[in-house]
């Protein structure tokens, strides 16, 4: 069928309300606060090399410039002092009024530990090559994985790995996020079979594997869209969901995912 694109495309897994990825994983510790540390550390470690082409200030003290403009980023969190002095950065929830202070050298390590709601939480961040790393957060007995970039194919689960495209180029966009046994992501990849032929292959895929299927393609502005996503009551629960869109003869595949690690 062809029709225009509405605001989300059917059957790509949809985001959860309020904090999203932190709430699906089950992660209520620190919250914002929480979202806005991981935004800061990832902003230093992962995007460093070029935040020192973006201005005199982040040349001079990368970590400080990451923080400040991690924190404007976020409208939830405000900031309340940055002092050069002591090294440090104090910012705020403003829907909660808790206030953190953190130092640019921590964040600039990647190593930082807080108490949150009666827990301590530590974050540890590992940048990689090409805007790739990861961020693991520990909140008591939780252990929560963030992933960027070539990582995010780290210990695919084989129900994704199984399901990506042969012989396509990696985009090298690529994300996921595991805890507690669940894990959620998306890879991207490139390739010039045509996309009635992807769409057509990711259709025979999920049924093969024995996922209920259902599909839509989309025109919009020139540009076709097509989505298969297959879904798995389990036991396991698992979904798919393929994002297929075809522009100058290439066609780009996300794939989006959720289910058992």
């Amino acid at each position: 069928m062809s029709q225009s694109v509405p605001p989300s495309v059917p059957g790509a897994i949809p985001p959860k309300k309020g904090l999203g990825l932190f709430a699906w994983l089950g992660i209520g510790c620190g919250g914002i606060i929480l979202l806005g540390i991981v935004a800061i550390i990832a902003s230093t470690l992962f995007l460093g090399p070029k935040l020192k082409k973006m201005a005199a200030e982040a040349e001079k003290n990368p970590a400080k410039f990451a923080a400040e403009m991690a924190v404007k980023l976020n409208p939830e969190i405000e900031l309340i002092k940055s002092d050069d002095e002591t090294g440090r950065i104090t910012f705020r929830e403003k829907s909660s009024g808790k206030e953190i202070t953190l130092s640019y050298d921590d964040i600039a390590q990647g190593k930082l530990t807080m108490a949150a709601d009666g827990r301590e939480i530590s974050v540890n961040a590992a940048p990689g090559p090409d805007g790739a790393g990861s961020v693991v957060i520990r909140s008591g007995e939780e252990k929560t994985t963030i992933q960027t970039g070539e990582a995010a194919k780290s210990g695919l689960p084989v129900w994704v790995s199984e399901m990506l495209y042969p012989n396509s180029s990696s985009t090298k966009n690529d994300f996921s996020t595991s805890q507690g046994g669940k894990r959620m992501g998306s890879i991207s990849g490139t390739t010039t079979d045509s996309l009635a032929t992807v769409s057509a292959h990711y259709k025979a895929k999920l049924k093969e594997a024995g996922y209920e299927v259902t599909d839509a393609t989309f025109e919009n502005d020139g540009k076709t869209i097509a989505n298969v996503t297959g879904t798995k009551v389990g036991p396991p629960e698992s979904q798919i969901s393929a994002n297929i869109l075809a522009e100058n003869g290439t066609t780009t595949i996300s794939l989006v995912y959720q289910g058992a690690e």
